[in-house]
């Protein structure tokens, strides 16, 4: 593992509380939580103390579903103040996904902002189940920490999906 990255920090930022899932790559477990912006600040902090102390190295992968426009969801029945709440909404998530690009690259962290995945799962609107993330971590000899085995909230698995997407990302060699 000395050429790659021993753990992988998936987040998919939310307003009040963003997915996160921790790959350990030498162990190949995956743990989820959800967590509110100042705790995965604490949370970006304890692994770049790791990297230094424990020669351990680390990527940070952000969704970044604000950079395009296919993302807006809206019904041609939603009135304007509805379709206003979810602007303002989803401005609050932009903020927070602004905010935790900047803390990442002023820690030096490795990072990559992510575009959202394809959609393509079983699920309301297409997006992973916990039956399917766990078949997921499987196929891919990942197992999941005791904790998240029965049960996950979207934000979790969507971070997840972020994490494991990346397994195969190496950091970059400069001269």
């Amino acid at each position: 593992m000395s050429k790659g990255y021993t753990h992988i920090i998936g987040i998919d930022p939310d307003s009040k509380a963003s997915g996160c899932a921790i790959l350990d790559l030498e162990k190949r477990e995956l743990t989820l939580s959800t967590q509110p912006f100042f705790l995965l600040t604490v949370l970006l902090d304890d692994f770049r103390t790791s990297e230094t102390v424990l020669k351990r190295k680390t990527l940070v992968v952000l969704e970044n579903a604000y950079g395009t426009t296919h993302n807006w969801h809206y019904s041609p029945k939603d009135t304007r103040g509805t379709i206003a709440k979810k602007g303002y909404s989803i401005g609050l998530c932009a903020q927070t996904y602004n905010l935790l690009l900047s803390y990442t690259m002023q820690k030096g962290l490795d990072y990559i902002e992510q575009s959202p995945l394809v959609k393509l799962w079983r699920g309301t609107d297409r997006k992973i189940t916990h039956e399917e993330l766990v078949s997921y971590c499987k196929r891919n000899r990942i197992t999941l920490h005791a904790t998240n085995q029965m049960r996950s909230n979207q934000e979790e698995r969507d971070a997840a999906l972020l994490a494991i997407h990346h397994i195969a990302t190496r950091p970059a060699v400069f001269p």
